[in-house]
């Protein structure tokens, strides 16, 4: 057999060899190509020839040697693109201008008017490359057919650097086993996630459903192969799950071990939180993640913001692992099958819904826009996406503009875009125009809802909840864009006093957004069908409803309206009722423990100059919005016809089709606001979008003490500062 004999490998650089020009080929980098700005491409082969020698695949040193030229010009491509796309003549200015808004227009999450005018929009491209072990990358800028050769320079099977323990500490180390024993038995994980699925998943749609029962029926074969990242997954499910439970669960009985149900609840999903928590630990979610560690970090800030408080800083860090395995690109341009495809789309749109609202409740702290090619995922339900090679197919046979479960998500997107601006406009001048301007915009998005949802009947429950929800936060955004406006001194962001028009048109609106809502939480707490979304009405309605009935009191109490003694008794009627409900809940709610707090030190201020016999006349009709149940299941909506809004400001005031309320057209009825409900009138918008955890409950002296109905629930912890700690770990809205 004759001897191979090893070919001579040059002594200078690649870079210098490519060039022609002169290498010193002792050190590297050589000094040649740190003078050139080259020193992190300095390579020599014959150091790569041990690499290709140990790699598994047996290349050899020729091979590597144009895989490495290869990915060395793909560099200097991506580089010259890079450089390319700086756009210096005027003239382009235009074209650009045009791109920029085609691009808008199919990518909301594109913000193009921040972006420098001499710069294009970002053409975003590259591909996604994936380990043996499933972990994820996106490179930018290398085609999919080149994947292989920059994958064999990134690749990183091998351990980390800095140690498998970093930036955690060794203790939080887990063993696969340890996690598997913390789920909870078979039967009860199968029930938990059954209430998931019917309860939270419709409402927010992050998963593909089939999907995930797939892998999650190989899960229950082999658990012992289960990826951690996955695992995190199935740990964030039973910890939202668990909190559409009754306080008469008997589950709740069979799985905690606290002495009341509400604080049964709490601890479960919190200790299945924490183990959603370890097990991306175990994975090292820091450096190496996949589209299961995306869903389950999301759907843990959705359940973190339900129950356990600020997650803004997780927050960031899952954003940026969703730029590093390109969840901000479109997938149509990543080669990626359909179904994956419309997976990382509902993935970013969940986490772009998240950022929104958190960044405005905390006071737009991160001004700058997000660039993104990724469009929204399809309005379409799970069962019409059908694969079909590399295609989609939308199944037909369903109603035609039925709502589906992604439809909920893809409303509130664009009511957050909406809020986020309100938002801007409260700390800015005020502009009168504007606000005619965001009521033109909420009546447009408060009939798109009403025609999708009203328009078909016998609809399922969890379409009549989403479509309760929505009318509940349309109302909630002119309560906060109206706000200022109640009064002729001037709010905190105005200095002007305002028109009687301008008071007249916004004491009418707020006065019916207020009535609906209550109405709302009415039926929520009231209808035996929505038990399984009372946790909406113990977090985030509540909070609504309160501001509510807080901006009924000052519309009472600065009305001069003994013309109309009916509105009054209807009214009180209404807050009495909402007080009631407040009282009920308290032991299960903090937040309904401190609104009843609030909202019985407010009515015990007012007086009523009708008869208890006039309140009963005057009292809301149980089902004002024309929601009726049937005996299978289903809820018959009100026609388009009956869903005419009744905030359109060209109306005059005292026209107003409201039901039962009538308004007065003279700005004189309306009398000063006390003190300590001007403070509510001046409190920042991002406070009231925000949620409970961005409210400051204790800042403005509304409650002398706090309510012993809420303490008891704490299980006897009756401490001030400990009520203060769970207010900010109450949900923010989604």
């Amino acid at each position: 057999m004759p001897t191979q004999t090893s070919k001579r490998q040059p002594l200078s650089c690649e870079n210098c060899r490519k060039r022609k020009i002169k290498c010193d080929g002792k050190k590297n980098p050589c000094d040649t190509c740190v003078r050139r700005g080259y020193g992190h491409t300095c390579l020599y082969i014959r150091q790569a020839i041990p690499l290709a020698t140990s790699s598994p695949r047996g290349l050899n040193a020729e091979a590597l040697l144009q895989r490495l030229m290869r990915v060395e010009s793909l560099l200097e491509q991506h580089i010259e693109d890079t450089s390319s796309q700086r756009v210096t003549p005027r003239e382009s200015t235009t074209s650009a201008s045009h791109d920029r808004l085609s691009m808008s227009s199919s990518s909301p999450f594109t913000e193009p008017n921040l972006q420098p005018a001499a710069f294009p929009p970002p053409k975003i491209r590259g591909t996604i490359i994936t380990s043996p072990r499933g972990y994820q990358r996106f490179v930018p800028g290398v085609a999919c057919s080149d994947a292989a050769a920059v994958n064999e320079l990134l690749q990183s099977d091998s351990s980390f650097a800095m140690g498998s323990d970093f930036p955690f500490f060794a203790g939080s180390s887990c063993s696969r086993q340890s996690l598997l024993d913390t789920l909870p038995p078979t039967r009860q994980c199968e029930e938990l996630k059954s209430v998931f699925f019917q309860v939270f998943s419709p409402l927010f749609h992050v998963l593909h459903d089939p999907t995930f029962h797939a892998h999650y029926a190989k899960f229950r074969q082999n658990p012992s192969d289960v990826s951690l990242s996955f695992l995190a997954l199935i740990f964030v499910i039973l910890s939202i799950a668990v909190t559409a439970f009754d306080e008469g669960h008997p589950l709740l009985a069979d799985l905690g071990r606290e002495s009341s149900a509400a604080a049964n609840i709490r601890s479960l999903a919190g200790r299945y939180r924490s183990a959603a928590m370890r097990c991306l630990s175990a994975d090292q979610f820091l450096w190496q993640h996949n589209l299961h560690t995306m869903q389950a970090l999301v759907l843990l800030i959705y359940a973190i913001n339900h129950a356990h408080g600020s997650s803004w800083a997780l927050l960031g860090a899952t954003l940026n692992i969703g730029f590093s395995i390109g969840l901000h690109v479109e997938p149509s341009h990543l080669d990626l099958a359909p179904v994956l495809s419309e997976e990382r789309r509902r993935c970013w749109a969940a986490l772009m819904l998240l950022y929104t609202i958190q960044n405005t409740c905390l006071g737009n702290i991160a001004p700058q826009k997000i660039i993104a090619t990724v469009n929204l995922p399809a309005d379409i339900d799970d069962e019409q996406l059908i694969e079909q090679g590399s295609n989609i197919i939308i199944q037909e046979g369903k109603a035609d503009n039925a709502p589906t479960k992604m439809s909920y998500l893809l409303y509130k997107f664009k009511l957050y875009q909406i809020a986020a601006e309100v938002c801007v406009y409260a700390q800015g001048d005020a502009d009168l125009n504007k606000v005619t301007t965001f009521n033109h915009r909420i009546d447009m998005e408060e009939e798109e809802h009403s025609v999708r949802f009203a328009r078909h009947q016998d609809l399922p429950v969890y379409h009549l909840a989403h479509y309760i929800i929505l009318k509940n936060y349309t109302n909630h955004l002119r309560l906060v864009l109206h706000r200022p406006y109640l009064q002729h001194q001037p709010s905190a962001s105005n200095s002007a006093p305002m028109s009687s028009n301008t008071v007249v048109n916004s004491r009418r609106i707020c006065r019916i957004a207020a009535m609906m809502i209550l109405d709302n939480h009415k039926q929520l707490f009231e209808i035996d069908l929505f038990r399984p979304y009372r946790w909406y009405i113990y977090g985030i309605g509540s909070f609504h409803t309160f501001l509510a009935a807080s901006t009924l009191v000052v519309l009472l109490v600065t009305s001069f309206n003994e013309d109309h003694p009916s509105d009054y008794s209807i009214s009180l009627t209404a807050l009495q009722d909402c007080l009631v409900r407040f009282e009920s809940m308290a032991a299960r709610s903090e937040i309904c423990a401190r609104a009843a707090s609030i909202l019985h030190r407010l009515l015990s201020n007012l007086t009523c100059s009708s008869s208890d016999s006039s309140f009963q006349q005057a009292r809301p009709h149980p089902q004002q919005t024309g929601l009726t149940v049937s005996n299978n299941g289903f809820v018959a909506l009100p026609s388009v016809t009956e869903t005419t809004s009744v905030y359109d400001t060209t109306t005059s005031p005292v026209a107003s089709n409201s039901p039962s309320l009538a308004f007065h057209n003279n700005s004189s009825f309306y009398g000063p606001c006390p003190p300590e409900l001007q403070n509510l009138v001046q409190l920042p918008s991002e406070q009231w979008l925000g949620g409970p955890s961005a409210f400051s409950w204790a800042d403005w002296n509304w409650e002398p003490t706090p309510a012993p109905s809420a303490m008891e629930f704490q299980g006897g912890i009756s401490s001030h500062s400990h009520s203060q700690s769970f207010l900010r770990d109450t949900l923010i809205d989604v």
